[in-house]
């Protein structure tokens, strides 16, 4: 390849820590790397993109990577492949790979970084690139192309220039002073190594970052690995759990090893080999033997990450935050041009409308950004409402990937109005900014949080909270954490979850005492609260459940059962709840779910001083269409505006049938004006809508006929600070343009 050019490469491998070894190694050598984590995954990457080199895992969740690479060439894919295992290859199936499949590199986990990109580049050789006499840039002293430079001080400038790009490095400090030593080698030899030299720099410094990344993913998967075994022991028929802890050592043993972290390798290793031989029937005397030296091996492990985490560092609090998941709807051209989108998130791509549709049935997405060539489809408006109504999440956030500038001449549906109505929550250019980009997946992935189930973990024991919450979070839980349980009932109002976890022990107010708490107040009387404990006895139970408590997890805790128990009773309270604040008829808020949603939200924009307003939609001459169709045509036109409200406006917007004929809107950073203008689309989409009726006569015929909106509005703070000011003067509003519309 030429300097400067990429070409695209895609790793298909379950770990996600592999992965993102992958993606930091060759991201930084200038290709662009597409994730999957299963062979499903892949080949909707393969639909809309064509990578010069795939890198395969053998162990993939859905099929084994020979098998899929074999379908792959059955299909007249002749990409290179490259196949990766943690298992040494025997003869028959690496001749199988090389002379059958056509593999061109057989891989063995753990991989050393130098190696691999090496081998990489073989298959994808990039051109030498080295600057002549007039060509060298000096970016220290400011030099442009065509300056001539001395043969002598373009090694002394290079020199240079490495120790100030990499201050802190061993490598470059070893490296330079034995180049130094080498004066007699000819100057082009001795660029050459220094050429060579920021090559493994600039490898070791990728290496680093992404190494301090997995740190911190893996002590959190090795105290999950610890409580594996613990479990084992006190349950030795679990084959289940044996099975988990298989595959989470041979994850470990491939990734940390690649990672360099040889300590912590060699323990997941032995850690493998025993659970391999594990037999649940031996004797007392053996399996104490056996546990001791797991417990041990445990124990080294974790002196090992301790010591790496000190010695490499650990990333910043961004780079631990959730990874937001997005579709992409666009074409192949599109999706090729969506770099920086897959750089920052995780990125699925459909290629249609009706893949995307399907997708958002079967997955739960952050946000969906809709790319060019859909973006200026004549039918963007109804494919959006078809998205959200598809999709688990009914605030799912929508961004715009286009050339706005281009698109909007001619295209009177790509104004902003227009835009936002459809739901769009931002639009953004092709190549976006650094600082555009991350504000959009910060914001998209604020308001995809507050609508996914919420848990509330409460324990005086700041690790502990936050040893749940990662594990909450990184499973699409919008979680907040309480280490001052006395203020429970606030955090409650605060977080509205659909779930307490809640430890029993704790110093000056048990866990006992703030579930009878919580118990005392009306609102919170059917919310789920599960005690941490490790009184799991059936006097535990019993504890726990003459406190208030809906059920209990054991400690240690173990994130299967802590995610199973979670989702269980989340479901459960979404369920009561929607009996509760959910509209039957149209399955937007109900009114006392909508003033318990938007009182806070209403509160929060006056304290940061942002725009709130609040509209009350009324269906025009409502009485009259019962009167003359009747009572199910009447609800039709009802059930007709709901839809059209759950699948139109951004997903800030709070949306309820507030009553009979009336629905309610609240704008959370919109004025008057601005939510005006959406509403004015609303009542304009609204009535084109065909209604029909049979006649009463009836002779087969039936009468068609639309209906009108009149809506009334009301701001906060000029038209009051509490909700209820703002609701009645809404109100007043409302009758005002009524009467107004009657008279006229």
């Amino acid at each position: 390849m030429e300097p400067g050019s990429s070409g695209e490469i895609l790793i298909v491998d379950d770990d996600q820590a592999f992965r993102a070894f992958v993606s930091a190694l060759l991201g930084r050598r200038g290709f662009k790397v597409w994730e999957a984590r299963c062979v499903r995954d892949a080949e909707q990457v393969l639909a809309a993109s064509k990578p010069r080199l795939i890198i395969v895992d053998y162990l993939l969740p859905d099929m084994d990577g020979v098998t899929w690479i074999g379908k792959l060439r059955d299909a007249g894919n002749d990409t290179p492949i490259a196949f990766i295992s943690g298992h040494w290859c025997d003869r028959s199936t690496f001749n199988w790979l090389r002379n059958i499949l056509k593999v061109s590199l057989v891989l063995q986990k753990p991989v050393l970084p130098e190696i691999f990109v090496e081998v990489i580049d073989s298959i994808l050789p990039q051109a030498d690139y080295q600057p002549t006499e007039t060509e060298y840039l000096d970016h220290s002293s400011g030099q442009f192309p065509g300056r001539p430079v001395s043969r002598v001080s373009m090694v002394d400038i290079e020199c240079e220039n490495i120790r100030q790009e990499y201050p802190n490095s061993e490598l470059a400090r070893a490296e330079l002073a034995r180049l130094g030593n080498l004066e007699s080698q000819p100057e082009s030899v001795l660029f050459n190594k220094l050429t060579q030299l920021r090559k493994m720099l600039e490898v070791e410094e990728t290496i680093n970052v992404a190494r301090a990344h997995y740190i911190v993913e893996l002590k959190v998967t090795w105290a999950i690995l610890t409580a594996l075994l613990r479990s084992i022991k006190d349950e030795p028929q679990a084959a289940r759990k044996v099975e988990d802890v298989l595959a989470i050592t041979h994850k470990i043993k491939g990734t940390a090893g690649s990672f360099q972290l040889v300590t912590v390798a060699k323990c997941s290793e032995r850690l493998e080999s025993i659970t391999k031989a594990y037999d649940p029937n031996a004797s007392e005397t053996e399996s104490e033997m056996i546990w001791s030296e797991v417990f041990r091996i445990l124990a080294d492990g974790e002196l090992a990450l301790i010591d790496a985490q000190q010695k490499y560092g650990a990333p910043s609090s961004e780079v631990e935050q959730y990874r937001t998941r997005l579709l992409a709807v666009t074409d192949s051209d599109g999706a090729s041009k969506l770099e920086a989108f897959q750089k920052a998130a995780d990125l699925s791509i459909s290629s249609s409308h009706a893949s995307a549709l399907t997708a958002l049935s079967r997955s739960s997405f952050d946000a969906v950004l809709v790319a060019e060539p859909y973006a200026s489809k004549p039918d963007l408006f109804e494919f959006c409402r078809d998205m959200r109504l598809a999709a688990s999440n009914p605030a799912l956030p929508l961004l715009m990937v286009s050339d706005l500038q281009a698109q909007t001449q001619g295209n009177a549906n790509l104004v902003p109005a227009k835009i936002s109505y459809a739901g769009f929550s931002e639009v953004l250019p092709l190549m976006p900014s650094a600082d555009e980009l991350h504000d959009a997946l910060i914001e998209v992935t604020d308001l995809s949080f507050r609508s996914k189930p919420k848990v509330l973990v409460v324990d005086d024991d700041s690790a502990l909270t936050d040893f749940v919450s990662r594990i909450l979070s990184l499973e699409g839980y919008n979680v907040e954490t309480l280490n001052e349980p006395i203020g429970i009932i606030q955090a409650l109002e605060r977080c509205q979850p659909e779930v307490v976890v809640l430890d029993v022990i704790m110093p000056g107010l048990s866990g006992y005492d703030v579930c009878r708490e919580i118990r005392k107040h009306e609102r919170w009387r059917s919310l789920a609260v599960l005690f941490l404990t490790a009184k799991s006895n059936q006097e535990g139970r019993a504890l726990a459940f003459r406190a208030g408590g809906d059920d209990l997890i054991a400690k240690p805790v173990l994130k299967e059962e802590l995610i199973a128990r979670v989702a269980s009773y989340a479901e459960r309270t979404r369920l009561r709840r929607d009996q509760h604040d959910r509209d039957r008829l149209t399955q937007l808020l109900s009114r006392e779910g909508f003033v318990a949603e938007v009182e806070p939200r209403m509160k929060e924009c006056i304290s940061i001083e942002l725009p709130f307003t609040l509209a009350l939609v009324s269906i025009d001459d409502f009485d009259e269409l019962g009167e003359k169709f009747g009572s199910v045509v009447a609800e039709s036109v009802i059930c007709a505006l709901g839809a059209l409200i759950r699948g139109r406006f951004e997903p800030s917007v709070i949306k309820a049938r507030w009553v009979e004929r009336v629905f309610v809107l609240a704008f959370p950073d919109l004025n008057i004006e601005q939510a005006g203008e959406l509403v004015d689309l609303l009542e304009q989409e609204f009535s084109e809508i065909e209604f029909s009726a049979d006649d009463d006569a009836g002779g087969g015929d039936c009468t068609v006929f639309r209906v009108s909106l009149t809506a009334g509005f009301a701001g906060a703070p000029e038209h009051g600070i509490q909700f209820s000011q703002v609701r009645d003067h809404c109100t007043k509003d409302l009758i005002a343009r009524l009467r107004a519309k009657v008279s006229s």
